[in-house]
């Protein structure tokens, strides 16, 4: 469903253009087909609207952070990069990245958010659940350092058998030379 705001601005444009409200559920479909978060902040980082994906968790229910700023709602770590982030957006009109973690009832997770100004002072906050890529990306680096140590085991182990090899053939020229004298003893 489209958020209320963003159908209440596409209304607003659906007199001066005719494809106003094709637009407007071309971009209704657009949210529901991601798998991302989408806010709506003004210019005091309140949130206004929210659209929730496929499968979205999150942090807080509608009711606790709709009209209320962020960093209000968000631990302020968290916030305090996302003022960053949004300020940045805002002065120089560009998309902005913020990388953060929450703690849910469901464990740890982790959030790409992107924001990009909207109208004259709004702010649109397209968040994505990224934990499963970052886990798989944890997974790929500690099955990369597990090869190494087991190449450097290998490697280790060779050296070991090379010198236990050259220890041999000394033993083995050592032993020789022992059975010769002893043949030359009395």
């Amino acid at each position: 469903m489209l958020p209320a705001a963003m159908e209440r601005t596409m209304a607003a444009g659906a007199t001066e253009t005719p494809n106003a409200a094709k637009s407007a559920q071309e971009l209704a479909a657009v949210l529901r087909a991601l798998p991302d978060l989408y806010f709506l902040l003004d210019s005091e980082r309140r949130f206004v609207d929210y659209s929730a994906g496929h499968d979205a968790e999150l942090y807080r229910a509608p009711e606790e952070f709709l009209g209320r700023p962020f960093d209000a709602v968000l631990p302020p770590d968290v916030s305090a990069g996302m003022i960053v982030a949004m300020d940045r957006a805002r002065s120089t009109n560009e998309v902005t990245t913020y990388d953060y973690a929450l703690e849910l009832p469901s464990g740890q997770q982790f959030y790409e958010s992107r924001f990009a100004p909207f109208g004259e002072s709004f702010t649109v906050a397209l968040v994505r659940n990224v934990t499963e890529r970052r886990l798989a990306v944890e997974e790929l680096r500690l099955r990369e350092e597990r090869l190494r140590q087991a190449e450097k085991l290998e490697a280790l182990g060779r050296v070991a058998g090379s010198i236990a090899h050259d220890f041999n053939n000394l033993l083995t020229v050592i032993s020789a030379s022992c059975s010769l004298a002893e043949r030359e003893l009395p």
